[in-house]
């Protein structure tokens, strides 16, 4: 149910670091050893209303190594609280108490409030057609949440919250592209993105990217403008779990725009649309 800040009398109540407690009146308490806080649980359903593909926001099939959103109601504390850092180069599977299950599996977990939880598709869903989702909040469970399993289902991270309209787009320089920050044509830009699939090396789920980057195994395309871009790079993004990046290079010929549109694809499977980026 929704959580939030338990009182310093609680914690008199817990046994042990992850314990939890009632009290006289029904109120459960637990112990979020990760953020060093004491949390209040109300006995609310804990369930799942939607789960988006974490850049586009769009529903639909889930990839392996995919962040998801995943809405509803208890889904972790009332406040918000985001994963601990990486430890050994893996991001946890506990957040603020919550832990997210694929057909039983723990995923990487990023953040979690009442309301949203944020993980990382198990690589282990990739033999499925489709996989069951649940959610934990200190033991107390969630119904079944059944979404569809795709080779790939690449969605592009914006600058926005919609997945639309400027794209969290880098340019050759490093800085953000915006209408008052163009790129170049002939320049290359980096894109941001999810949800890929299966790479070479295997993903490994949960690990932070870092020294042989995986790339995608299926093909990656890039238009700007409807013309095709060169592709220089297409693989994790360093040092973030659950991320691809992508180099490409805009075209010559194409009209200067604030709001050119790009299109990126894996495989067969495209992200979604209404991705701009600023050109001169």
């Amino acid at each position: 149910g929704d959580a939030g800040d338990g009182g310093p009398a609680a914690a008199g109540e817990l046994s042990s670091p992850r314990d939890v407690a009632v009290d006289p009146l029904g109120t459960v308490y637990f112990s979020d050893q990760d953020n060093q806080r004491v949390r209040k649980l109300s006995l609310a359903a804990i369930a799942i209303t939607a789960v988006v593909n974490a850049a586009s926001g769009q529903p639909g099939a889930v990839a392996p190594g995919e962040r998801v959103t995943i809405y509803g109601q208890g889904l972790g504390p009332a406040a918000g609280v985001a994963a601990p850092a990486p430890v050994a180069g893996f991001v946890g599977d506990v957040a603020g108490g919550t832990t997210v299950l694929f057909d039983g599996i723990a995923a990487p977990v990023t953040y979690a409030s009442g309301g949203q939880a944020n993980a990382i598709v198990p690589y282990g869903v990739a033999t499925r057609s489709f996989t069951s989702i649940q959610i934990k909040v200190q033991g107390i469970s969630s119904g079944i949440y059944d979404v569809a399993v795709a080779v790939a289902a690449p969605g592009l991270f914006s600058t926005g919250i919609s997945g639309a309209g400027q794209g969290a787009i880098l340019n050759q320089d490093g800085s953000l592209n915006s209408a008052a920050n163009p790129a170049a044509r002939g320049s290359v830009i980096s894109l941001f993105g999810t949800g890929e699939g299966q790479t070479n090396p295997q993903g490994v789920t949960g690990s932070v990217p870092a020294g042989v980057l995986p790339v995608p195994a299926l093909d990656v395309k890039v238009s700007v403008a409807g013309e095709p871009a060169e592709i220089l790079y297409a693989g994790a993004a360093p040092g973030i779990a659950g991320v691809f990046q992508v180099n490409a290079r805009i075209p010559d010929d194409i009209v200067p725009s604030a709001s050119a549109p790009v299109a990126l694809a894996v495989g067969s499977y495209g992200a979604q649309p209404g991705v701009t980026v600023a050109v001169n």
